[in-house]
């Protein structure tokens, strides 16, 4: 061992010593022996021991060597702009963990966390005896209040680990997945589980008491402490009451005021050291964490801004009401309303990303198990879904399986006189089973539509609240429920028509497949954001996006004429707006789609060729929700491989491709522009009319953007090399032109 090495060998404190020798010599020249690609073992080396040996170091295997934290006291005496800045970087802690990142990384880093049962009043404190002994302090200084921390830090702490903790009870409902969403890991650190909130929330009054009324405290940091504490607290009441609006929007006004008011220099020296950010490698843990950077103040307070907004959004949505006309439409058009807003948070391209807490506060609010939007009943889903889609009467199906129930009754009174043996003749002769059977068999399918209706659409509207990736997943998942549901629906409508009510109850499967054909849209095109597809399948995805929007087209064309037969009832004119717009909304997305098709097909995005065997497996693997057991072969939504190779054989032969992808352009880029001027009493995004209309518009841009390359003359469209952007929309790309590569230049790699 060398000298120098045994003079710092009790300073370095190092597992094992420090007693090295330099072996690179000897490793350099035993590589240089080696054969390249060969391996140097003892024996009875086998592959887990070099997997194991790769955990060294590793930063998803290893967390490094937990080395010594400088020194700590929690009853350090602070300034108060020091505890302010304290405040304002839990916060910073805090929003970071909202955004999936574990609490090791970011609230656990705040060491006030792990000591918070050190903070004692400092006048007094507990010893080993239980006994209350007086603690000989110095004196106090004036500029550093005691209280500052045995108060006002303690108090905060209390409350950002209890707020942890409620928001740990609702993320672990199950509505997420640990580990996909979020990091459920509490590393055996305790987040005042036991503790009541209204226990919290005296220290935060106490607290809040000695700032207000304090002689030591300055002017300039009075407001901003008490602000600070007053927000802490009022996102603790909203925690325990999320559906309380007005906790809510008292956090709202006193973030307001902060993002106003002064901001507390970063302090040197050791009150930087409060913050741990290697605290992870003392921590029990199952998963190894990295270091991670918190994110400027600026932006904290701006995610507070986006969170407390989309809560907002959610507690909007609780206990909407049914009072459907032309002017109360854009209050209580509730079941569109609430698809209008999941869609645009969903698929809008400047939606703000939703924290996975608020995902799954959302999904509790919507359904919690016995109640939808917290006050109605599972059964007021189904009837506000069909009525406000085709005016559809509630419980249509109930009483006319009950009206029929007493009809049969009566019948079997009246022929009461016939003889046992005349009854069976009569049923014998006709086919039919006794009416009692039929009837009980009538009510039981009655009853599963509601339930498997209730739960397709809380399924089909919970799923927009989860990532975008598992909502595919969900929404594929679904299309087979979906496809069932037509068609059990369509043989129950038939059982029960009857003359009065026959043009109603022919829209109920109608609505049904108007929602599947939106379930096919949304996994097809939400294909596009996750990259799924390969290039060479764009044109085929885009030729069956075009065939699902013209039967949706098609459908809800059919659907108007028939409201249009029942539009002196309030209802029907409020189905028939919501029609009318989906139905405009289909155009415009079918328009975009075929001219993408067509456009694709003449420009092809690759070169790579696909045998016919491959093509159609590929095909198969694309749509392979369509190819499961169960669906049926005779559905005509279902993609057929045979129609898109005689559609792309065909293509070929016509000459005017180019034209008709600059009219389905230039009509796609009308109607977008058309919905984006729609009021919201049309559209139904009572809550989102600003987004809706942007996202019009972007789709409207993208059309734009593909018009003023493909206007130009096009023998030059032929002479260049298109490149494909996505700018304006997530579903439909843009082509750009680059000019042909030179001789000296080779032209860019093409890469599946």
């Amino acid at each position: 061992m060398s000298s120098l090495l045994v003079d710092v060998e009790d300073e370095l404190n190092m597992p094992g010593g420090v007693g090295f020798i330099d072996a690179t010599d000897i490793l350099e020249k035993g590589a240089r022996e080696m054969a390249f690609g060969s391996i140097l073992s003892i024996e009875g080396f086998e592959l887990s021991d070099a997997m194991s040996a790769l955990e060294i170091m590793d930063p998803r295997m290893d967390t490094g060597m937990a080395e010594e934290p400088p020194p700590f006291d929690p009853n350090r005496p602070l300034l108060p702009a020091e505890v302010c800045w304290i405040l304002d970087r839990s916060f910073a802690c805090e929003m970071s963990w909202h955004t999936g990142l574990a609490l090791s990384q970011t609230v656990y880093t705040l060491r006030y966390v792990h000591h918070v049962g050190d903070i004692t009043h400092p006048y007094f404190k507990v010893d080993d005896g239980t006994k209350l002994v007086e603690q000989s302090l110095a004196p106090e200084n004036p500029e550093r209040p005691l209280e500052l921390v045995t108060l006002v830090l303690r108090a905060s702490v209390f409350c950002l680990l209890k707020c942890c903790d409620l928001v740990w009870r609702e993320v672990s409902r199950g509505h997420i997945v640990d580990g996909e969403d979020w990091s459920l890991e509490k590393y055996d650190v305790s987040l005042c589980e036991n503790v009541p909130p209204e226990s919290v929330l005296n220290l935060l009054d106490e607290a809040v008491t000695w700032v207000q009324g304090s002689s030591s405290l300055s002017s300039s940091w009075r407001d901003p402490l008490l602000r600070r504490l007053l927000m802490r607290k009022a996102i603790l009441q909203a925690l325990c009451s999320p559906s309380s609006p007005s906790t809510l929007r008292s956090a709202q006004e006193h973030l307001s005021a902060i993002m106003a008011g002064p901001s507390p220099p970063e302090p040197s020296g050791s009150v930087l050291s409060v913050f741990d950010p290697a605290i992870a490698r003392r921590l029990i843990s199952f998963v190894p964490t990295r270091i991670v950077e918190l994110p400027l103040q600026s932006d904290v307070w701006q995610a507070i801004v986006m969170w407390l907004d989309q809560w907002d959004e959610v507690i909007q949505l609780i206990g909407t009401e049914s009072l459907l006309s032309v002017k109360a439409c854009q209050i209580c058009h509730d079941w569109s309303l609430c698809w209008v807003l999941a869609n645009l948070r969903a698929y809008g391209r400047y939606s703000p990303r939703r924290s996975t807490f608020m995902r799954s506060l959302s999904i509790s609010t919507f359904f919690n198990g016995s109640k939808v939007l917290l006050t109605h009943d599972p059964p007021w889903l189904i009837d506000r879904f069909f009525l406000e889609t085709a005016a559809v009467p509630p419980g249509i199906m109930s009483k006319l399986a009950a009206q029929s129930s007493e009809d049969d009754s009566d019948s079997s009174s009246s022929s009461s006189s016939l003889s046992s043996e005349g009854r069976e003749d009569r049923q014998r002769d006709s086919g039919s089973a006794p009416s009692s059977r039929s009837t009980g068999c009538l009510d039981k399918n009655v009853e599963l539509f509601e339930q498997g209706m209730a739960r397709l659409l809380v399924d089909y509207f919970t799923s927009f609240y989860h990532n975008r990736a598992r909502q595919r997943r969900k929404l594929a998942s679904s299309l087979l429920d979906w496809h069932l549901g037509f068609t059990h629906t369509s043989d129950l409508v038939m059982s029960l028509t009857t003359p009065s009510f026959n043009s109603s109850l022919s829209r109920m499967p109608l609505c049904i497949r108007h929602v599947r054909l939106w379930v096919i849209t949304e996994v097809v095109c939400s294909g596009f954001e996750l990259e799924l597809y390969a290039r060479h399948e764009w044109t085929m995805i885009y030729w069956y996006l075009g065939q699902v929007l013209s039967s949706q087209v098609a459908l809800l064309d059919e659907l108007k004429a028939s409201l249009l037969r029942g539009v002196d009832s309030l209802d029907a004119h409020s189905a028939l707006a919501y029609v009318s717009v989906q139905r405009d909304y289909a155009w415009a997305l079918r328009c975009f789609a075929l001219a993408m098709r067509n456009l694709l097909y003449r420009f092809p995005p690759s070169k790579v060729h696909i045998d016919s065997p491959r093509e159609q497996a590929n095909f198969e693997k694309r749509f392979k929700w369509a190819f499961i057991a169960g669906y049926s072969e005779v559905d005509e939504d279902r993609p057929v491989f045979g129609k898109w190779r005689r559609w792309r054989d065909e293509q070929g032969l016509h000459e005017d491709g180019l034209n008709q992808v600059l009219d389905n352009l230039l009509h796609a880029r009308d109607a977008f522009l058309r919905l984006s001027r729609c009021t919201s009493a049309d559209t139904a995004a009572v809550f989102c009319e600003e987004a809706y209309k942007e996202f019009m518009l972007d789709l409207a841009r993208a059309c734009d953007a593909n018009l003023s390359i493909l206007q130009d003359s096009s023998e030059v469209v032929k002479a260049v090399i298109p490149v494909w952007k996505w700018e304006f929309s997530q579903w439909f790309p843009q082509i750009e032109i680059s000019p042909p590569p030179s001789k000296n230049r080779p032209a860019p790699m093409d890469v599946d």
